[in-house]
């Protein structure tokens, strides 16, 4: 490690492209459903500040080791488990980290293509003046129409995956970079906007960042572990396929940094936005797909720009779901470019059409009502395949083989990192405390801590 070579499919044009890149593929819909409701539950910024903690003790570098393989196997992340682990006299087996996350990846996008369909439409819907004066009744039945609702559900479905294909068809010069360019700006600009929408600005960032120790405990560390694991979209091969193109010139960690840092921010921002909307209109506070396609449409209902506001709300939500589908749609087309000999435009409608057919039978599943174990919906069952199971066990196996299996002198010389006492305590992290806190993450999962 490295391997003496470029990657096959091009190179970002900077460290910044692939930043924002990667900070796209991170903020999904955890950070706009789901982090506004544990600042609100655990304290505010006292949480803020537990959970920045547990991103550099979990989060950074895990991220960080990804973008080490990513940059020094130089190949699709497959390839680049399975040589990294043959240059280093191991077993070619390795490459199942890769599979794992790359199982993952695939479940990751089912789910963010029936997210990032529904997102749509209801941006569609507000367009056209639907969320004008609802009440919690007229919002959950519009939530139940959309989702019995096969033909527009795959409409929507069909478009999204249609967007993904045709970004990644084109590679890294004509795909990947301009839509890298265009989206995560928009992203945030489309952020900043609601905040400032959203009104009482200054009242709404006193109440969000404002700390309350007392509300610190044991709940507050185990949300802020898992938030800190999924939130960074590690596991999944993604950071590895990414950072196949970075230029050599280019610092893992300055580029990991960048990444946590956006990706927070865009968290941080979207608290700001819900807390106030939900402030305004009297809402409690609620948490994933209940807080936004229930309780946000009531609040957008009673603001006098609320359809315009709801419009773009959900057009940033589709944006998230954008950004993160490229990414995670990039990591399972490379290896069917490099291990298969496939063009990249067949390797992405191949993969575009059977996402299309999964999503078919989870969108049949909602409209039918389909029960499997305990009485939970496919959808609930493929997500928690994915977080209980598939990326606790890839991340584990990322900290044992960059950890354990890569020598620590060709990390450092990935990393352009000369010898000091920071690489130490980021492989000391990485070998030691990032598995241990990944069997805690598993653990509170399966409800034992």
């Amino acid at each position: 490690m490295p391997l003496p070579r470029r990657s096959l499919q091009g190179e970002w044009p900077g460290q910044t492209v692939f930043v924002l890149a990667v900070a796209g593929a991170s903020i999904g819909f955890g950070n706009l459903w789901r982090f506004p409701a544990l600042m609100a539950e655990h304290g505010g910024g006292a949480f803020l500040l537990l959970y920045l903690i547990c991103l550099l003790l979990l989060g950074f570098p895990l991220l960080v080791a990804e973008i080490l393989v990513g940059k020094g196997g130089r190949q699709n992340p497959v390839s680049a488990y399975a040589d990294l682990a043959q240059l280093h006299g191991r077993t070619l087996q390795w490459a199942w980290v890769a599979r794992i996350g790359l199982g993952a990846a695939i479940v990751l996008l089912l789910l963010l293509t029936l997210l990032g369909a529904w997102a749509l439409g209801y941006a569609f819907r507000s367009m056209t003046g639907a969320m004008a004066q609802l009440d919690v009744i007229d919002t959950l039945s519009l939530f139940q129409n959309l989702q019995g609702d096969v033909e527009r559900s795959l409409l929507w479905v069909t478009i999204f995956i249609a967007v993904l294909v045709c970004v990644v068809s084109q590679g890294v010069k004509h795909g990947l970079v301009p839509a890298t360019l265009a989206l995560v700006p928009t992203l945030f600009l489309g952020l900043l906007v609601l905040m400032l929408m959203a009104g009482n600005l200054r009242e709404t960032l006193s109440t969000v960042l404002g700390p309350d120790l007392s509300r610190i405990d044991s709940a507050a560390l185990v949300a802020a572990l898992q938030h800190a694991f999924y939130t960074l979209t590690v596991a999944t091969g993604a950071a590895v396929a990414m950072a196949a193109y970075l230029p050599e010139r280019a610092s893992p960690l300055a580029a990991a940094f960048g990444v946590v840092l956006l990706d927070t921010l865009a968290a941080v921002m979207a608290s700001v936005i819900v807390v106030a909307l939900l402030s305004n209109a009297g809402v409690a506070m609620m948490s994933g797909p209940t807080l936004v396609f229930q309780a946000l449409p009531v609040a957008f209902g009673q603001l006098q720009w609320g359809n315009q506001m709801a419009t773009l709300f959900y057009l940033v939500l589709a944006l998230a779901a954008l950004t993160t589908g490229v990414a995670l749609l990039e990591a399972v087309v490379t290896p069917l470019i490099e291990r298969r000999g496939v063009t990249r435009g067949q390797a992405a409608i191949a993969t575009g059409i059977g996402l299309w057919l999964l999503a078919l039978l989870l969108v049949l599943s909602q409209a039918l009502n389909w029960q499997g174990l305990s009485g939970l919906t496919p959808f609930q069952l493929v997500n928690l395949l994915v977080t209980h199971l598939l990326l606790p066990l890839s991340g584990l196996m990322i900290a044992l083989f960059v950890g354990w299996v890569l020598s620590s002198e060709a990390l450092r010389y990935t990393m352009r990192w000369e010898r000091g006492w920071g690489f130490l305590v980021w492989y000391g992290l990485l070998r030691l405390c990032v598995p241990a806190l990944i069997v805690l993450v598993v653990a509170a999962n399966f409800g034992f801590i």
